[in-house]
């Protein structure tokens, strides 16, 4: 319909149904609105799957000791090596960023899918944890990471 009126011929001197005036058949005129780079910068939001590689060279870039620092916002306890705890980051980062939340939430995973799941996400009581409770604490889990993650300002 609006196809079949906007290849219509338009009249200058037609009167609108119930208008007093004539109609305006001049283009249009379309106005740009710029923006700075910094005010479009601001506009982009990275999904959290972008935001990965970016959190991997952070890891591999910062001291030892930061890295501990690290990995204690995360939950992890002290596993040794500086080189393992930096391995354990990336994956529950990594882990976080694809984990399948949708079909989590739709009871389409089972308790040992969601088990290792959380497992590698360190969701803390995570063997005690029935079903129900597994699924409302992944998506807690991935969220808390993501927000983590998107603080560091990558």
């Amino acid at each position: 319909m609006i196809a079949r009126i906007a290849k219509m011929g338009c009249d200058p001197g037609a009167t609108p149904p119930g208008l007093d005036s004539p109609a305006d058949c001049s283009e249009p005129e379309i106005s740009v609105i710029s923006l700075d780079e910094e005010e479009i910068a601001k506009e982009i939001v990275l999904d959290f799957e972008d935001l990965v590689p970016s959190y991997d060279e952070y890891v591999w870039q910062i001291s030892d000791t930061e890295v501990r620092k690290e990995a204690q916002k995360f939950g992890i306890s002290n596993r040794g090596e500086d080189q393992v705890i930096r391995k354990i980051l990336c994956g529950i980062v990594r882990a976080a960023a694809t984990a399948p939340l949708g079909p989590i939430r739709s009871r389409k995973w089972s308790k040992y899918a969601m088990t290792g799941l959380a497992s590698t996400l360190q969701v803390k009581g995570r063997s005690s944890m029935n079903s129900d409770q597994l699924r409302k604490a992944l998506p807690k889990r991935v969220k808390e990471i993501e927000s983590r993650v998107r603080a560091l300002k990558l």
